[in-house]
């Protein structure tokens, strides 16, 4: 049998098992890779203003 090279589907599957091992051998780096993925997926929400979500009202005209 000749030896795979990097251009084959052996050589490939190897790849990607040896280094799927590597990557879960280590549960800490898992664990922030993961949340690196899921923290970039999602932007921040928008900050709120207080006058938006008050009709406006902000206590600056009270009084008059």
């Amino acid at each position: 049998m000749a030896q795979p090279t990097a251009l084959s589907p052996e050589w490939d599957r190897r790849f990607d098992e040896a280094f799927a091992d590597l990557v879960s051998s280590d549960a800490d780096l898992t664990r922030r890779e993961f949340e690196a993925l899921v923290t970039a997926s999602w932007s921040p929400p928008a900050p709120s203003n207080a006058a938006d979500t008050c009709g406006g009202d902000t206590g600056s005209e009270r009084g008059s």
